[in-house]
């Protein structure tokens, strides 16, 4: 049934994209478009490029921070990711969502656990970043830090309240993961937390 409606809304949707291109003209057509997608590829772009100032322009033109791309990324994952705190500030200030998830679940958190940028990781939790929060795998940003072997991060995302017993979907703990990769020192300081 819902692989009918899904067949069903695509010719509903292609039927009314036809209807448009033939009642506007293949001109008008392609400036509309064009004209919805430029000042996003235009933000997006900008936020690639690391360009602080780029973005803040962007902004003020009414761009959205929370816009998502074609890999369902925002512009707060690419900023914490290339780990420019700059443009991380900026995001937030502009009042991008702390709370959305990429593809396979991962909230910027855990993109700054798993890339090793404390004070990032400093920044969203300060805002309200849910510092438990799993992905589709069920893994946590504490889980993420521990496989990178990232004792740093490790021990500050406990200080802040992580949980360190909890499991991912295969039963995992971020114990667990430390343990497989080898990481003797976070192996460490998670036993010390209470890590089983």
């Amino acid at each position: 049934m819902t692989v009918m409606r899904s067949k069903f809304a695509r010719r509903i949707g292609a039927t009314a994209l036809a209807i448009a291109f033939c009642a506007i003209g293949q001109d008008a057509f392609a400036t509309r478009i064009h004209s919805d997608v430029a000042p996003i590829l235009s933000f997006f772009s900008a936020v690639r490029e690391g360009d602080v100032d780029g973005v803040r322009e962007e902004l003020s033109k009414g761009a959205n921070p929370d816009a998502v791309d074609d890999n369902g990324k925002t512009a707060l994952v690419y900023a914490v990711v290339s780990g420019n705190q700059d443009l991380v500030r900026l995001l937030l200030e502009s009042g991008a969502r702390i709370d959305l998830r990429d593809q396979i679940g991962n909230t910027a958190l855990i993109w700054a656990a798993e890339r090793g940028h404390v004070q990032i990781a400093g920044m969203l939790i300060a805002k309200g970043c849910p510092i438990d929060a799993q992905n589709k795998e069920g893994q946590t940003a504490l889980m993420k830090a521990a496989q990178q072997g990232n004792r740093e991060m490790v021990r500050f995302l406990i200080s802040k309240g992580a949980d360190v017993n909890i499991a991912d979907y295969t039963g995992r703990t971020a114990l667990n993961w430390a343990q497989a990769v080898r990481k003797r020192p976070v192996i460490e300081v998670l036993t010390k937390a209470g890590g089983q």
